[in-house]
């Protein structure tokens, strides 16, 4: 997530959101959350939801009754990290997917990410 290739082309992030009474960083959030449940038992815990939205924005937070919300960039985002992964591209035909495009902003760089701390996130895609 900190090296451009979570978010986007130049868009070099690290976050921090307060998640079940612990700041934590978002992969953690993400592994517990979405790997641990989603993909393990198929379904989400009651301290996350999935919400619809644009494709062109990922948006992230901790709702006020301390449940993390999701909207459907995400995902993209997660099968893009999954896809292109080089320990999996075989299982893809050897066949990346391209970038989505270059964002008009940088934010941080490899090696020296954007660190935040927020409850909700907004991270416009290309």
């Amino acid at each position: 997530m900190s090296n451009g290739g979570f978010w986007g082309p130049k868009l070099c992030l690290l976050v921090k959101m307060p998640f079940a009474g612990k700041s934590l960083w978002l992969e953690d959030i993400l592994y517990e959350v979405l790997r641990c449940n989603l993909v393990h038992r198929a379904m989400l815990p009651a301290t996350a939801k999935q919400e619809e939205g644009t494709r062109n924005k990922v948006v992230l937070e901790i709702d006020n009754n301390g449940v993390f919300v999701f909207h459907d960039a995400l995902l993209d985002c997660l099968f893009r990290v999954v896809h292109n992964a080089s320990e999996n591209i075989s299982e893809f035909g050897g066949v990346y997917l391209p970038p989505r495009g270059h964002p008009g902003v940088s934010i941080g760089s490899r090696g020296n990410p954007l660190v935040i701390s927020t409850l909700r996130l907004e991270v416009p895609i290309p």
